[in-house]
């Protein structure tokens, strides 16, 4: 606690989780001063996950915090084309210039290439503050909110000053804060990712353009889309196919790649693009 102007001290702060929002907090943490614990249940020896798009307000705050995401693979965006489902292109955005106009770029960057950069700053000896200390396979059960008293599934108790919140969407400390008993629940849309290695992509004439120019495209039939744009630094192709639930496939892989036949049968490159995926054996993971 601060007791006056004179009187700074560092707080200690408990953060619960270690995924990308409770890494980039501890991060701003460390930068102001403080001294933080991170508690994650994982032991981080099977991180997954696809590419994410970062915008430039996001970007901004990930360079101040230390993270040029050109330096862990990010490729900037150049430009954002959508497509209906009958193949006409009905809209291009023009995303090089961003950095122009917003002052930091529109940038691609796999999630655990995002993750393993912050996880490098908050526990570097070199920077700003005290490294913070992550504990991994340290699943919290609950918290004290008077006494910011962190609980461990083992009964180990952690006091701080401060306790964070950042345990993912099935969040156990939720309840803590919210009493509404609140819970996540399905939205009707599922996503399937996966991505494309650059060699195989540029091996074909009709779809070396995907991974060449760090273009994004946008594919729309109805109320399902598919989303292409590289990552790592170009070595490979992020794909994310969005299909609602209403769709009567049971085999929702297989009625991705389905509407990618016979939706897109008409243009070469997103058939392509879904041949190329089944081909490749690539697994695809439903995450929402």
């Amino acid at each position: 606690m601060v007791t006056s102007e004179s009187e700074h001290r560092p707080l200690n702060v408990l953060i619960s989780g270690a995924g990308i929002g409770g890494l980039a907090a501890a991060a701003a943490l460390r930068q102001a001063g403080h001294l933080v614990q991170v508690f994650e249940r994982s032991s981080f020896k099977n991180e997954y996950g696809a590419a994410v798009s970062i915008s430039p307000n996001a970007n901004g705050i990930l360079r101040e915090l230390g993270l040029a995401l050109e330096d862990v693979g990010g490729v900037n965006a150049a430009k954002v084309n959508e497509y209906g489902a009958d193949g006409a292109l009905y809209r291009t955005i023009d995303t090089a210039g961003f950095a122009q106009r917003y002052k930091y770029p529109w940038q691609y960057i796999h999630r655990v290439d995002l993750h393993s950069g912050l996880k490098d700053i908050v526990t570097s000896p070199t920077g700003t503050g005290t490294p913070a200390t992550i504990h991994l396979g340290h699943r919290v059960s609950s918290v004290d909110n008077d006494t910011a008293t962190l609980t461990l599934e083992n009964g180990e108790r952690i006091h701080g000053d401060l306790v964070i919140a950042a345990d993912g969407v099935n969040s156990v400390l939720r309840n803590n804060v919210d009493h509404s008993g609140i819970h996540p629940s399905p939205f009707g849309l599922s996503t399937y990712r996966f991505l494309i290695p650059a060699d195989v992509l540029y091996a074909d004439p009709q779809t070396r353009r995907f991974i060449e120019t760090g273009e994004f495209e946008l594919w729309s039939g109805g109320n399902n889309k598919l989303v292409l744009y590289p990552c790592r630094s170009g070595t490979v192709l992020n794909c994310a196919f969005l299909i609602t639930d209403e769709n009567p496939h049971e085999n929702k892989k297989a009625a991705a790649f389905l509407y990618l036949d016979y939706n897109f049968a008409h243009d070469a490159r997103a058939h392509a693009a879904g041949l190329l995926a089944a081909n490749a054996g690539v697994q695809m993971q439903s995450v929402c």
